[in-house]
């Protein structure tokens, strides 16, 4: 080869180097299995947690307690979800699609990895209104699954309302349901117009009326519905829907008031004082 040819080829092309692996990163990153409340009811016919009675999460990092921590995450309100979707191993499985049950037992379990199972937090009581610090070991949970009923393929139940005699067929709520709820409330107060929490909660979880499927019916219907089978339909839909309950007996220091309380689950859950 001539010398001209030589140097219209360039210098010789080194050999790339391949990435050296990071020995501080020879493990596993560890995992948890938590029990589902609603054991995989409640979910239609291809949905990942259909039939599934535990679902798989990572235990939180570093990274994880960025996104608990940013500021425009908690200003948008989806810091929660944001951190949920996170830690899950299945990425099939979105969290809008969560039982609002399954979603609290993965947040609870989640904090008891992460932050130990003491949270300290600060109840008003209901009979004098003063503020006192509790203690409540998140270990004494307790899990509800929900009263055994019927459910279709979609995984909906059926009640029929005393008063108007018709059959409602309604879903479980999911995370994505109650953020709407929650979104529809904050919107409500700003304009400070009236609160329709609890018909906007029907809507959300009646499918269909006497397998009436029109929205706009349907929803004239819960406008209008008689107050004896709106309370019919409050009770069905909570003795179907599986939670994580989390109940302490509450003694007032100052009036002595006694009464079985939840435990509200505020700042301190997630960003416990260090």
């Amino acid at each position: 080869m001539s010398r001209k040819n030589s140097n219209r080829m360039g210098p010789p092309v080194k050999p790339a180097q391949q990435p050296t692996a990071n020995p501080l990163l020879n493990f596993v990153k560890p995992t948890l299995f938590v029990d589902l409340p609603s054991k995989g009811k409640g979910y239609s016919e291809g949905h990942p947690l259909k039939g599934q009675e535990v679902i798989e999460v990572f235990q939180m990092t570093a990274k994880d307690e960025d996104i608990l921590t940013s500021e425009s995450l908690i200003k948008k309100g989806i810091v929660i979800d944001r951190f949920v979707q996170n830690i899950l191993v299945d990425k099939s499985v979105s969290v809008d699609s969560l039982l609002i049950g399954d979603k609290n037992a993965i947040l609870i379990d989640s904090r008891i990895m992460g932050y130990g199972p003491d949270y300290n937090t600060e109840i008003v009581c209901p009979s004098c209104f003063t503020k006192q610090s509790v203690s409540y070991d998140l270990n004494d949970k307790s899990v509800y699954h929900g009263e055994s009923h019927e459910v279709n393929e979609n995984g909906n139940y059926h009640v029929k309302l005393p008063q108007s005699g018709i059959t409602l067929e309604i879903q479980q709520l999911t995370s994505k349901e109650e953020a709407l709820i929650v979104k529809r409330m904050t919107e409500k107060k700003k304009k400070k117009t009236d609160e329709t929490a609890v018909t906007d909660q029907y809507k959300l979880m009646v499918v269909s009326a006497n397998g009436v499927t029109d929205k706009g019916q349907v929803n004239q219907f819960i406008d209008l519905m008689p107050l004896r089978d709106s309370l019919t339909l409050k009770k069905f839909y909570k003795e179907i829907s599986p939670n994580v309950e989390l109940k302490f007996d509450f003694t007032c220091k100052s009036c002595e008031y006694n009464q079985e309380l939840e435990v509200p689950l505020g700042a301190e859950f997630f960003w416990p004082r260090q």
